[in-house]
C-alpha cells in the first residue's frame, strides 16, 4: 500500500510516487485539498479530497483521517482470528 499526501494534490514528487506504486500493484490512497488536483486525475485506487483551500483545514483534515486510519489498524490486528 502507498498513501500519498499532497495538500491540493499537484506535488509532483508524491504523484509520481503513487505511479511508481501503482506500477508495482500496490493499492494506492491519495490524500488531497481543493478540487484534488493532479492526483484526482491519477486513476488511484482511492482518493480523498477535503473540499477547501484553506491549506489548515486540509492538513488538519489529512491528520484527523491518519489518526482514526491508524486506530482502526490496531483494533483490526488485536483482535485475534480476524486475519484468519
Amino acid at each position: 500500500m502507498a498513501v500519498g499526501i499532497s495538500t491540493f494534490g499537484d506535488d509532483a514528487n508524491v504523484l509520481n510516487g503513487l505511479v511508481e506504486a501503482q506500477r508495482l500493484g500496490l493499492l494506492t490512497l491519495g490524500l488531497t485539498g481543493g478540487n484534488g488536483g493532479s492526483m484526482l486525475q491519477a486513476g488511484l485506487d482511492y482518493s480523498f479530497v477535503v473540499p477547501s483551500h484553506d491549506p489548515l483545514v486540509i492538513q488538519e483534515t489529512h491528520e484527523t483521517l491518519y489518526h482514526v486510519w491508524w486506530e482502526l489498524v490496531h483494533v483490526y490486528f488485536e483482535h485475534e482470528g480476524l486475519l484468519t
